[in-house]
């Protein structure tokens, strides 16, 4: 290995950890596997660093590049897979099926463009199921805030959806 090669994986790890690991963090890889998510990505840049062409981008663009690429192939091997029930077979329940994944797919997007404190409170609530006292307890908020975050969080995506135009908005608390 050229210590040029060496250098940038050492520019890696010191200067871009804090930033790669926010980031895996903002793409909600859990806490148990963010560890192991960048370790893949030092591995990946390491295998990679002899192709890096500072001609061509910024080390900070190439490390990026790598990361969202590491932490896309783990999204992939994580999706799970749901079987249709017998009831959803006929032509008509896989259409609505089709269209609520694709509502689904337009939620995940606004989701990301929320600050990560709305976020949290928005899965917490919705994905997890979690109940406004329990999202308090964890985030270290009162009930009536973890509510208020809430509700402003749906506020937004509802807004934000409906400009979209693409995506309709959501119409449940």
């Amino acid at each position: 290995m050229m210590a040029e090669d060496k250098q940038i994986q050492l520019q890696v790890f010191t200067e871009y950890k804090a930033r790669i690991f926010g980031y895996i963090s903002r793409k909600n890889v859990p806490l148990s596997d963010r560890e192991d998510v960048f370790g893949e990505i030092l591995l990946k840049t390491a295998r990679q660093a002899g192709r890096y062409d500072s001609a061509r981008a910024s080390v900070s663009t190439w490390v990026f590049n790598i990361t969202r690429s590491v932490v896309a192939d783990y999204w992939k091997k994580h999706r799970e897979h749901y079987q249709l029930p017998e009831e959803l077979a006929a032509d008509s329940a896989v259409e609505d099926g089709i269209d609520y994944e694709e509502e689904l797919r337009c939620l995940a997007r606004q989701l990301e463009s929320l600050p990560e404190r709305e976020r949290k409170v928005v899965v917490s609530r919705f994905y997890m199921g979690m109940d406004y006292a329990g999202i308090a307890g964890v985030m270290n908020l009162s009930e009536v805030n973890a509510r208020k975050i809430c509700s402003r969080a749906l506020k937004k995506l509802r807004l934000q959806m409906a400009r979209d135009g693409g995506c309709h908005p959501c119409r449940s608390n």
